[in-house]
């Protein structure tokens, strides 16, 4: 006969365990309808660009996909198995927001692609998904078809170590500073030409929030950038200079 200290203690770890494993999940929200549309309801992927990466530094992006509603012949979906994001840069994984990577049909779920680049280059996600529908009404979801989509995002690894051969121009760039800041944060960089300047700033989803341009000069130039607008949270910007091109973290605070 149990005991009830022996049920007790059974009952605070499965508790135990069932919090370790909802929090095994990665720390990504999915887009809204509104940043993700899919007016056609064929499927989504968003953002359209994804953040560019360093080698050998961290890198973390998350993607929205909204399963579709049919497939290219009107077999309506009950839902998508996400069987693999392939062609990721070596050093970097990825995880879905759900324990088993099942997507149902016409709802948005996100994945996280995080890790430490081991390789430079350009490289397109291809997303095999396992599409599934309903046969018989009170029968389980049966899988119909392994689909691979050969979307049109890609992640970019750059080294910032160095600079390509034949070039003669320089951007060198310090972190922005404050960071994190409240209001005000400035990104230092320096150009050995005139050349215009474009300071972009993204949210972790990829989506272009602000975009500020000035006049580089030879020598130290300054962007001072106002980020009240901007809640609470991280966020990657892009500076542009010439051919050249810089990225980094900034971080955003109420305190």
């Amino acid at each position: 006969m149990r005991t009830r200290s022996s049920s007790l203690i059974l009952l605070i770890t499965v508790i135990i365990l069932s919090f370790s494993y909802l929090n095994s999940f990665p720390q990504c929200t999915p887009m809204s309808p509104e940043e993700c549309p899919d007016p056609e309801n064929n499927g989504q992927v968003c953002p359209d660009t994804l953040a560019y990466g360093f080698l050998n530094q961290l890198y973390s992006q998350a993607a929205t996909i909204r399963a579709p509603l049919t497939d290219t012949s009107g077999v309506v979906i009950h839902s998508i198995k996400l069987m693999t994001v392939d062609n990721l840069p070596p050093g970097l994984t990825w995880v879905s927001n759900t324990p088993d990577s099942i997507f149902l049909a016409g709802n948005y779920y996100c994945v996280l692609m995080d890790g430490t680049p081991s390789d430079t280059g350009t490289f397109p996600l291809k997303i095999v998904v396992e599409i599934y529908v309903i046969i018989l009404p009170g029968w389980p979801p049966f899988p119909i078809a392994q689909v691979t989509d050969s979307t049109s995002l890609a992640i970019k690894i750059l080294d910032n170590t160095s600079l390509p051969d034949g070039k003669t121009e320089q951007l060198i760039s310090q972190s922005c500073y404050p960071n994190p800041f409240k209001k005000w944060t400035s990104v230092d960089f320096s150009s050995d030409v005139h050349t215009k300047a474009r300071l972009e700033i993204y949210s972790i989803h990829g989506k272009l929030l602000d975009l500020k341009e000035m006049l580089a000069v030879p020598g130290n130039n300054t962007f001072h950038y106002n980020g009240e607008a901007l809640s609470s949270g991280t966020y990657y910007y892009h500076l542009h200079a010439g051919q050249r091109m810089i990225s980094g973290k900034m971080v955003k605070t109420s305190r």
